[in-house]
């Protein structure tokens, strides 16, 4: 082999190493920007569902969760007559320190947290807790019900969704704010009735399962509860996001365990479902497509206590009890006749 020749066949080894040296520059530089991309994305969709900043604009453009003009003027109606069964009522604002989480989750703290209480003269004391992105005002919807019956009601708001600059956190938290109330009220004694719509009742299912706080609970109505929040978040990055689901997930994943100090597949009420001993009666919409009716479903098959399910066929995500406020109550009274309250 002549000088040229292997002069050559040198170029040509440089040319091949700089080539994948090359090759492996652009992957290892777009596998890193990528993987930017999607921490970047799971930090936006925590911001947006756990913060809740400009989450308003994400559900609006969800016609699942979205209610139409129509739809919205009928639930106004129904809720209108709520505050005016409550105006006509022995209101009190009072106010309750959150504490228990914050000796449990660095992230918590102690918050105050203002309530509704309506004297109605009962030993019998229902709290009515409003799901996700609602506030306490869409909890007097449901008054005219328990005011009926008789009961006492407490209608507080749920942390991240007041006034006070604090972090959703679909139950988890929740479940330990639940319980102070319950202390600060002191109804140990009394009996009590949880009615609860999306991340209210995980709550009170979640506080119901654990056995190291033992509020004696005496009823629960559930609407519309996810089975678990890891499948919930996965769903919602589909269909809120359009995104894929495996880094951003675990990415997702990460800033929760961080930020909020528990892990989203151990948020499952399937699990808690499956020890608790109190009663509970679950509703659903049967055309919930932004939740899925089969999340209820699923709590509801796995509950180990005495329960039933009630399915308001044409109902969407936010409008069950607007659709169906007759049968919800006749569920609600059968519910309570077996149980002889």
């Amino acid at each position: 082999m002549g000088k040229n020749d292997r002069s050559a066949n040198k170029d040509s080894k440089k040319e091949k190493l700089f080539f994948r040296l090359f090759t492996a520059a652009v992957f290892i530089f777009g596998a890193g920007f990528l993987l930017w991309g999607q921490y970047n994305s799971s930090v936006q969709i925590f911001d947006a569902w756990v913060m809740r900043y400009n989450i308003d604009n994400v559900l609006e453009a969800d016609s699942e969760y979205s209610l139409t003009a129509h739809e919205r003027a009928q639930y106004e109606a129904l809720l209108e007559k709520g505050n005016s069964r409550l105006s006509g009522s022995a209101v009190d604002t009072r106010r309750y320190s959150a504490s228990t989480a914050g000796t449990l989750f660095d992230g918590a703290g102690t918050t105050e947290f203002s309530y509704t209480y309506v004297d109605n003269k009962s030993d019998t004391t229902v709290i009515i807790l409003h799901g996700y992105n609602q506030n306490s005002a869409d909890s007097a919807i449901y008054a005219p019900l328990w005011l009926d019956l008789g009961y006492n009601i407490i209608i507080p708001e749920l942390r991240g969704h007041g006034k006070e600059e604090s972090a959703t956190t679909f139950g988890v938290w929740e479940k330990y704010d639940l319980f102070d109330l319950i202390t600060a009220e002191g109804l140990q004694d009394d009996k009590v009735i949880i009615c609860a719509r999306g991340i209210g009742a995980a709550a009170a299912i979640f506080l119901a399962a654990d056995p190291n706080y033992n509020t004696d609970i005496d009823l629960i109505v559930a609407e519309s509860v996810y089975s678990d929040l890891k499948t919930l978040e996965l769903r919602q990055l589909k269909r809120q996001f359009r995104l894929g689901d495996y880094f951003v997930g675990k990415f997702i994943d990460i800033t929760v365990r961080k930020g909020l100090g528990f892990d989203p597949s151990d948020a499952d009420l399937k699990n808690a479902a499956a020890s608790v001993a109190v009663p509970i009666l679950f509703i659903s919409g049967g055309e919930d497509d932004f939740l899925g009716y089969w999340n209820t479903k699923e709590v509801y098959d796995s509950c180990a206590g005495e329960k039933e399910l009630l399915v308001i066929g044409d109902a969407k995500h936010l409008m069950v009890y607007t659709l169906g406020c007759d049968e919800y109550g006749t569920a609600v009274r059968l519910m309570l006749g077996k149980l002889e309250f």
